[in-house]
């Protein structure tokens, strides 16, 4: 599932995005759980692509004209200075990798027509821009996409571009924890999900309907049963089922807590908390639940009017911050996102602390969370365009919104794009 606001990748069953925020409609969230579980479905790791809005240029052509590469672009609050570097060639956006050192680019409008490979921070193309579809690196290996017979096969690189696993899968996800979850589809046009090592070996069979990355040595997975239903549980890398298949949602492991979901006798859908060993230790009490992080994880409750209200309780089950937002998401590096309604201005994101103070008021139209102490936000200018640039921890504003899209600082630099074309910022 992705997210409509900032295109970030959302995993399954998250009622937040983890980057901006915002919350996934009901009926997006509704939409995606019906492509889970039907034969059809077009998600992430089955289609080969990774749906981000369209990321469009570089530093305006004035600007461009001013300064050089390597140039003092601007001096960073904190004391350091932001430098630009001239990326060669029309790329229509970036995504830095923190894993491989890289930059993953792609030519064309992203969801349409668009073509992917890889270049260094310099700018000079590393793997050439051939596949359909192309992912971040993660423990050495990236999963690509190219289009065979109308029908996208994924499979591995490495950092080199030499295709370690071949492209013969229907479907494929990032490996974690040294295996990867990968699809094909069988004799009735269900996709069969199941996991191979970093040598393509299958070690546990394709025999789910949908399972998720291992997390902390466990993987969720569920099965439909004979009435189509989809009962979730988890098991560990030897393919054995270590807690039943008895939830109507579940999620991976953080933190040694998994939020779980069951239906009440009402049909209503409760949240609550399991370790390890399949230990209830919160209660399926809440409406809505995120995962932990840095010890906190977000929970929604119900009120009165029937709009749900989120707040934090940390590993106990105790309330640390009141369910009071609107909108929230997990915690990066001591702040969390927080979405509140302003009247007319409509849902305004801010940051707090881990304390529940607010640390940047809710003043931006969309953000990002903390990477390397920095944060991408966005404003709508006159026309309703993002303008997007850098805060601080403290909210300071460190590099202007002036561009029309801005990637997180990973190694020290960020990816900006302004009028169609791309460049590299350099802390």
């Amino acid at each position: 599932m992705v997210c409509e606001k900032c295109g970030s990748e959302i995993r399954e069953g998250n009622r937040f995005c983890g980057v901006c925020g915002a919350q996934i409609p009901e009926k997006q969230r509704e939409d995606n759980a019906g492509r889970k579980r039907s034969a059809d479905r077009k998600k992430r790791g089955e289609s080969g692509r990774k749906r981000f809005p369209v990321k469009q240029a570089v530093i305006a052509a004035g600007l461009v004209a001013c300064v050089a590469a390597g140039v003092v672009l601007y001096q960073s609050q904190r004391g350091g200075d932001i430098r630009y570097t001239k990326v060669p060639g029309e790329y229509s956006g970036g995504i830095m990798d923190e894993d491989s050192g890289l930059i993953r680019v792609w030519r064309g409008t992203i969801g349409v027509r668009a073509t992917y490979g890889y270049i260094d921070r310099e700018g000079k193309e590393v793997i050439p821009l051939i596949y359909d579809g192309a992912f971040n690196f993660s423990e050495g290996l990236a999963r690509v996409a190219i289009e065979d017979s109308g029908k996208e096969k994924c499979g591995y690189i490495d950092t080199t571009g030499k295709e370690v696993i071949p492209l013969i899968y229907d479907g494929a996800y990032s490996f974690s924890e040294g295996l990867a979850m990968v699809g094909m589809e069988d004799s009735e046009g269900d996709i069969k999900w199941g996991y191979i090592d970093m040598t393509g070996k299958e070690v546990i069979p394709l025999i789910y309907n949908f399972p998720s990355d291992f997390s902390e040595g466990l993987a969720c997975v569920y099965i439909k049963d004979s009435e189509g239903n989809c009962k979730y549980g988890y098991i560990d890398k030897t393919g054995k089922e270590v807690i039943p298949l008895i939830y109507d949602e579940a999620s991976d492991f953080s933190e040694g807590l998994a939020w779980v979901c069951m239906k009440d006798s009402e049909g209503n859908w409760k949240y609550g908390y399991i370790d390890a060993a399949g230990k209830e230790v919160i209660p399926l009490i809440y409406d809505d639940a995120l995962h932990f992080s840095e010890g906190l994880a977000c929970v929604g409750m119900r009120n009165s009017e029937g709009e749900i209200r989120y707040g934090y309780i940390d590993t106990t089950g105790k309330e640390i911050i009141p369910l009071i937002y609107s909108g929230v998401s997990e915690f990066s590096e001591g702040l969390a996102v927080v979405t509140d309604w302003r009247a007319g201005q409509g849902y305004k994101m801010g940051y707090i602390d881990t304390t529940g103070k607010t640390v940047v008021p809710p003043i931006y139209s969309l953000v990002h969370g903390f990477s390397e102490g920095l944060a991408s936000v966005a404003i709508e200018d006159r026309k309703g365009n993002l303008k997007w640039g850098y805060i601080d921890t403290t909210g300071k504003e460190v590099i202007p919104l002036i561009y029309d899209d801005a990637s997180d600082f990973s190694g020290g630099q960020a990816v900006v794009v302004k009028n169609g074309k791309m460049q590299i910022l350099s802390k």
